[in-house]
Order: structure tokens, then sequence, then C-alpha cells
């Protein structure tokens, strides 16, 4: 997917994370995410998955055995032609409380000069983890899940369905594209953010509501995930022909080094970056637990959330952990990639040491004393 980027802005990460966005009954669910790596490796095997290409039927019947192991039943082959290829879209539909309520996910699963482990084998796994945790969740609104083919030659498959596949008297209230994910290896500081893109372009009918769902997309960024959520344009990928069409639209993008990995043989699981990836399919799964308006309970109990500040914040050798309150509650400090490397008990205040830890950013979480997470804040460990 091609990317010419014209950023508005960059929202500026919460030093604390305001609770009310915190829902623990979606964190949860994120703790299960754990499979997508296996999955990435099983498709990228396949091979190069040019459209029209029998790696590309492989890979959509491997799609379709992957979503039957999870439950799924109603399992659709959006059929069209291109060129002289018979080529499909597959479809797989999670009907919600009211019929006629639909959420998209979509993902786009062919590949071009590579087995496309960025562009979008990504994409396409985290579809598929999202798909397998929400399976059993109870929502309001439906989620359709698509992947889409022939992207890769103009948005093919999804102009194709959007034109001719679409009911157009359902509710189509959202539609999360997901197209390379995880970024290239190495680039510590790209990988550290995702663009979270919006409509700026087309149809200007639905192009407030597209702010509103991306802002909210960038603050479940923030609750769910490590990573920086920044504003930025749709532009070129399976999202536009709905953008066309004046639905409402939204993205996840992850920045990755188009010179020298996509669209070549470098676009391979030795060039992508996996802990970034998992970050990535986390707010994914939070995007379409919450836009689905999954029925889980909002909270665990009736704790009251304390507020907490660390300090000094860059850190280097220490750092104070203060808490406004004085019950006993435990944290835990983890890594980018979401390890736990340190873990305490805390009553107001404690000093922590920071000796054994490298330079980075890490996330401080506060739990009660049965694990819940009430409340959690970025830490900078500068050198």
């Amino acid at each position: 997917m091609a990317r010419l980027f014209s950023i508005l802005f960059i929202l500026v990460s919460c030093s604390q994370l305001r609770a009310q966005n915190y829902d623990y009954s979606i964190g949860r669910q994120i703790e299960k995410i754990d499979s997508f790596s296996f999955w990435l490796e099983e498709l990228t095997s396949i091979g190069v998955r040019e459209t029209g290409s029998e790696e590309l039927n492989l890979a959509g019947e491997y799609l379709i055995s992957k979503y039957k192991q999870f439950g799924y039943t109603d399992i659709k082959l959006d059929t069209f032609y291109y060129s002289d290829d018979t080529l499909y879209n597959i479809i797989i539909e999670k009907p919600g409380l009211d019929p006629n309520k639909w959420i998209i996910v979509c993902s786009h699963y062919d590949s071009k000069n590579s087995v496309g482990a960025n562009d979008n084998g990504s994409g396409v796994v985290a579809t598929l983890e999202t798909a397998r945790i929400i399976q059993s969740i109870e929502t309001r609104v439906g989620v359709r899940f698509i992947h889409f083919s022939a992207e890769e030659q103009g948005l093919i498959g999804s102009n194709y369905y959007v034109k001719n596949s679409l009911d157009t008297l359902e509710d189509l209230q959202l539609v999360l594209n997901l197209d390379q994910l995880g970024g290239t290896l190495g680039e510590t500081e790209g990988n550290k953010k995702i663009y979270c893109e919006r409509d700026e372009a087309g149809v200007t009918s639905n192009n407030a509501l597209s702010y509103l769902k991306t802002d909210t997309l960038a603050n479940l960024t923030r609750a769910y995930s490590f990573l920086e959520p920044v504003i930025s344009n749709a532009y070129s990928s399976d999202y536009i022909p709905f953008e066309d069409a004046g639905y409402i639209i939204t993205g996840l993008y992850q920045y990755s080094d188009d010179n020298g990995t996509v669209h070549t043989s470098n676009d391979d699981l030795e060039h992508l970056d996996l802990d970034a990836l998992k970050q990535v399919i986390q707010v994914a799964l939070a995007g379409t637990m919450y836009f689905s308006r999954n029925t889980l309970p909002l909270s665990v109990g009736t704790t009251v959330i304390p507020k907490f500040e660390i300090f000094p914040n860059p850190a280097q050798d220490f750092v104070q952990l203060k808490l406004y309150s004085n019950e006993k509650m435990n944290y835990k400090i983890r890594s980018f990639d979401g390890k736990t490397v340190l873990d305490g008990t805390v009553i107001h205040q404690t000093a922590i040491s920071l000796h054994d830890l490298q330079v980075g950013v890490y996330v401080v979480g506060i739990y009660t004393l049965n694990g819940v997470l009430i409340n959690s804040s970025k830490l900078i460990i500068a050198p």
C-alpha cells in the first residue's frame, strides 16, 4: 500500500490514563492475544499471494479453515472477476443483538512481489485474532470481517463489494481497515507510534463522524497499548471505496521502511516487529469490542479509582510511586512488549529501583490486591 502522508497533528500521549477510558472487561480479552505470530508464519509460508495465483487461492482456503476452527458458520465468498481471473472476497459475519446494525473490520489478503508479512499479512492476522477472541462475546452491533482480494491492483475487491454486494438498507456504522501493521524491525521510534486514519477527502458529509470515531480510536490506543497515536489521513487502501460511497471510516497503519521492505522480497517475517504488531492488535481488538458495543460488564466490583503519580519522569536510577490513597495496592512495570519487569506493593508512597532496567518507555500499572488493573501511566527511563 503506497503511502504519502499529510499528517495534521500528533496527539500527545497522556502521562496518566483516565480511569473512565479503561474497561477492564476489554483488558481481560486483550490478555488472550497469543496466536498471531504462528498464523503469520503459516500464511507467509504459502508463498507470494499475487492476484490470480494459486498461492492466493490457498491463502483463501487457509483463512476459511481458520474461521471454521473459531466456530464461525456464516462464511460467504463474494466472487468477482479481474482480467481473466476469478477472485473472491471472504466475508464472515457475527450478528449483533440488532440485526440491522453492523461494523466492518477489513484487511486485504493478497500481496505483491513478496510473501507480504507486513503488507498485508499483519492486517490479516490482526483480523483473525480479533475474530477469534470476539466470537463468543455478545455484541449489540454485528461485526462483519472481510478479507479483500486484488487490493494491490487498485482496490478492485473492495470496490466490487461496495458497488455490488453491500446492502444499502442496512445500518453500516463504521469501517475499520487494517493494513501494514508492525512496522519494520529496528525502527525503534517509528514502531512506538500508530497512525489512526480518518476521512479527510471525498464525500464531505461523513468527515465529521470519521473525525470523532478516529479520535475515539486514538483514545483506545492510549488505554489499551503502549503506542503513541498519530492522527493521519486515510489513503490508498480498502476503506476508500466506502469513503467515496459516504460511509464512516477509520483505520490503523504503522509506518514501515517503504523503500527497503514493502513490495520487495524483504517483506518477510525477519523484517517485521512482532512486538509492535501485538500492540496494534490490542488496539484493533479494543476498537472492535468498543464500536460493536459488547455486552460484557463495564467493570469488576466497585473499586474507587485512586490517583497516583510517578516522579521524576523521565527517571534514571530510581522513581517514586505516590498513591493518593491509604489503600494497599500492587504495582507492575511492563516493557514495551507487555512483559512484566518489576512488581511489588505500595501504600501511599514507595521508591522503586530502576538499576536493572534498560533505557526506554515502560508502563506502570496500579492493581487491586486481587489483580484488577485500575490505572496506569507511562514511565520513561532516560540514559
